[in-house]
């Protein structure tokens, strides 16, 4: 369903499926020769990845404007979060292996959590002692748990992304799909794009932190785009015939164009919705960097650093700057700033 949706907003941004039967659980997409996953073309150390990133911000930011308030009526918002609320399986899933499992101070029933023993430490005063970690952590599972803000893929990464040929995305492995906040489907990806930056000197590659640059901004303008067209055409509409009832668009209820007819006002708007999101973002990266680190499950990244004393670093690295984009703005102005200097930012 997940992957249907997207191709009727975007028919290049994911594989194409070619039968599907949910009643036998039957799902046929088309084969892709020589795809490569941005985790694997990062891990090589391929060139040229900026305009992968800058397409998986515009499919982001398209799938967020037409199914959120923004660009949808009201009747197809409802039949989205129908449509997509019985996936409350994998929700309960995520919500278990991100903001729960790796939190408990005690070992947990479903998801026993992995990590080197030089981490003993630091991960028992983020489980026992680090309050007001757990604190905001709970914040982000309630918002994670309650808000059906837009369509999200649910698990999107850099392994769940694909380069199909020369450069064309392709997004897949969406079974945990659903209505929730876009902060979190940005933050996963921002997430592993860090781990892999900050895991690269480790790895004796060249860190690509421009790689956030290229999608955060890419989002940004294109839901930009989308948000003023639809201001545009209701401006234009009131200029004609000054009639403003007339001239409400009958798509997206949120930022109503006749509230912000002046341009000034809705670029301040704008300025405050991003820093919004940019903070979420921030903080659910910092959370899933964490749980890759201490959780159930971590990732290809840090787990191909063969020697053992610089993976432990490099786990360290990851656990430091996570907890400080979770904890302080600070931290995330020191992310902007890190991005606009093209360097790898200090923890």
């Amino acid at each position: 369903r997940y992957l249907q949706t997207l191709l009727e907003i975007d028919d290049d941004s994911t594989v194409h499926v070619l039968h599907l039967d949910e009643k036998e659980g039957v799902l046929v997409t088309e084969f892709l020769t020589h795809a490569l996953t941005l985790r694997a073309a990062m891990l090589e150390d391929k060139k040229n990845l900026k305009d992968a990133f800058v397409r998986v911000g515009e499919i982001c930011a398209k799938a967020y404007f037409h199914t959120s308030e923004f660009g949808s009526t009201r009747e197809e918002r409802e039949n989205n979060i129908r449509r997509f609320q019985g996936n409350y399986g994998m929700r309960d899933l995520t919500a278990d292996v991100i903001f729960t499992s790796p939190w408990l101070a005690f070992e947990s029933p479903t998801f026993p959590n992995n990590f080197h023993p030089l981490l003993r430490d630091i991960v028992k005063s983020l489980q026992n002692k680090d309050h007001k970690i757990k604190c905001m952590v709970s914040v982000l599972k309630h918002k994670f748990l309650t808000s059906n803000e837009s369509l999200i893929h649910g698990d999107l990464h850099t392994g769940s992304i694909f380069l199909a040929g020369d450069h064309r995305v392709r997004i897949f492995d969406s079974e945990f799909c659903m209505m929730g906040p876009v902060s979190f489907d940005l933050g996963l990806l921002l997430a592993h794009i860090l781990i892999s930056t900050l895991s690269a000197r480790h790895r004796s590659k060249k860190p690509h932190l421009e790689h956030v640059k290229a999608f955060w901004s890419s989002f940004c303008n294109v839901l930009t785009s989308l948000w003023e067209r639809k201001h545009t055409v209701v401006e234009d509409s009131v200029k004609a015939d000054d009639k403003f009832d007339t001239a409400l668009p009958n798509k997206g209820n949120i930022y109503t164009p006749g509230i912000f007819l002046n341009k000034e006002s809705r670029e301040e708007a704008r300025e405050d919705f991003f820093d919004r999101v940019f903070r979420e973002m921030c903080g659910f990266a910092g959370i899933s960097m964490i749980r890759r680190c201490i959780g159930v499950v971590s990732v290809e990244d840090i787990s191909s650093i063969k020697n053992e004393r610089r993976r432990v670093e490099c786990e360290c690295d990851v656990i430091r700057l996570a907890r400080s984009m979770i904890l302080n703005s600070d931290a995330n102005l020191e992310l902007r700033n890190a991005i606009k200097d093209k360097r790898v930012p200090t923890q």
